[in-house]
């Protein structure tokens, strides 16, 4: 068996590390050297460590994440407002459609003023879309 220094319980095998700067080796619990390791570990629970948590996200991140997702809803509002002006030209009075496509032009204008502030992707207060 392994020189054990530390040990991570990641659920179905345990995360082993024979010293400080050694990269952790991961080992299936269900097998022989799972079972040995889970022995050592029983005599030896100080060698048990919980799970480092992930780094928060760096601002790059935040920021790659939030605009990916600003450009997702403007496809949606390029789709609903060529919905809305298709209904216009067509002449359907079904429906108030110079009103929801003032209600998306609305939204559209909120979704590009969002990036106007410094930090704007750390709390996005995202715009509420239109009902169409």
């Amino acid at each position: 068996m392994r020189n054990i220094l530390k040990a991570y319980d990641s659920g179905l095998n345990y995360i082993v590390f024979s010293g400080e700067e050694s990269p952790g080796c991961g080992v299936p619990k269900d097998s022989e050297e799972g079972k040995e390791i889970a022995a050592y570990l029983a005599e030896h629970p100080e060698a048990v460590q919980p799970e480092p948590l992930p780094p928060p996200p760096t601002d790059a991140q935040l920021e790659a994440q939030a605009e990916a997702q600003r450009q997702a809803l403007f496809i949606d509002y390029d789709h609903a407002v060529s919905k809305c002006r298709r209904h216009i030209e067509e002449g359907d009075t079904s429906r108030d459609w110079p009103a929801m496509l003032a209600a998306w032009n609305a939204y559209g204008m909120a979704l590009e003023a969002l990036n106007d502030e410094p930090g704007w992707f750390r709390v996005t207060v995202w715009p509420t879309k239109p009902e169409i």
